[in-house]
């Protein structure tokens, strides 16, 4: 008897099992996201929020933004199919349709953009698309390619896209954005930030606050091999820093977001260091003049009062210089495949000069 009972729990647990495999992987939820008719499977793979050129700019306060969305299309016909995603995907809001955006040239996605748009018979690509889109609304998606080759008809095949699904990858765009001001008001202003800069990016904090104050204090110096006493040297550099905060301004913002790329602009008014060397070659040649001294480090506090007030007082430039980040490993880092913003950001601050 308690073997019959054995076998019958054993047969109850696995008809339970088979049956929750079986919810798990039914129809509706499997193909939550995929289509097909006759001769077209259409999957999407993947939906994120993105910020292109020619897109809504990102504002945490906006009501819509841009979607890319990633398809995987299998043309079950017997010819090539051709597939334009900027004419052939639309998507409707009950009665309204949405066109996907057209000539969206930037760079952090040209490479996905430029692909052959044709499906060879029974064969599958993947393309994307870009669609300015409202939070919180369901959209019905259409695809509807027009067969080139032969009598054969092509049915449209609709999905439905509920963005509130994907609307948390919208803050993502503005991570990068948070990132970079930090680390130029870290590294370069001497401010606290709430960023864990070193968990977040893939530098070395003290060290880059190091190079920072050299950097300032060669530019004092004309770089030559004299050495500034500790305590002169750090007086310089807290009346810069000083000023810098009082007088100085860096702003972020983004340009450009794809997933883990993103391409940043960075408006600043800053010293201008070129007026900085002027200026002090002059004071350098009257102290040479009037005090016969050689050498900065030999000038006496008459000298270093004088450049004090140079830097105080020092004119101040503006400008803009783009920067480009790239994650790789949950960190984000300087990415030198279009421009080097580490190097670019470094000129700003007077290194170079």
């Amino acid at each position: 008897m308690g073997r019959l009972v054995s076998i019958l729990v054993i047969i109850v647990a696995t008809i339970l099992l088979i049956f929750n495999i079986y919810r798990q992987q039914a129809p509706e939820d499997v193909q939550k996201d995929s289509k097909t008719n006759g001769n077209l499977e259409v999957h999407i793979e993947d939906v994120q929020f993105v910020q292109v050129e020619n897109g809504p700019s990102y504002n945490p306060e906006n009501e819509e933004g841009t979607v890319k969305i990633e398809l995987k299309i299998k043309n079950k016909t017997s010819n090539t199919l051709p597939v334009r995603p900027e004419f052939d995907i639309v998507l409707y809001d009950d009665d309204k349709q949405i066109d996907a955006l057209q000539n969206v040239s930037d760079p952090l996605i040209r490479n996905q953009l430029y692909q052959s748009s044709s499906i060879l018979a029974g064969k599958q690509k993947s393309f994307i698309a870009f669609f300015t889109v409202a939070f919180d609304t369901t959209y019905d998606m259409h695809i509807s390619p027009k067969a080139n080759y032969g009598n054969e008809e092509v049915d449209d095949v609709t999905i439905p896209l509920d963005v509130s699904e994907y609307e948390e990858t919208y803050e993502q765009i503005n991570e990068p954005v948070e990132v970079l001001q930090a680390y130029v008001d870290a590294v370069y202003f001497q401010e606290d930030v709430d960023v864990d800069l070193e968990g977040e990016m893939d530098v070395d904090m003290e060290a880059l606050q190091a190079e920072a104050k050299s950097d300032l204090l060669q530019l004092i110096t004309f770089r030559r091999s004299e050495k500034l006493p500790d305590k002169i040297a750090d007086r310089f550099y807290q009346t810069y820093i000083n000023m810098l905060k009082k007088e100085g301004e860096v702003n972020s913002s983004i340009i450009s977001y794809n997933e883990n790329n993103a391409r940043m602009r960075l408006t600043y008014r800053l010293p201008d260091y070129s007026k900085i060397l002027t200026d002090m070659s002059e004071v350098r040649l009257t102290l040479r003049e009037e005090k016969q001294i050689t050498e900065l480090k030999n000038a006496d506090e008459d000298t270093w009062k004088e450049i004090d007030e140079l830097i105080e007082e020092v004119q101040m430039g503006s400008g803009q210089i783009e920067v480009d980040l790239i994650k790789k490993d949950d960190k984000w880092m300087f990415d030198s495949n279009y421009s080097d913003g580490e190097k670019r950001i470094k000129r700003i601050f007077g290194k170079g000069y």
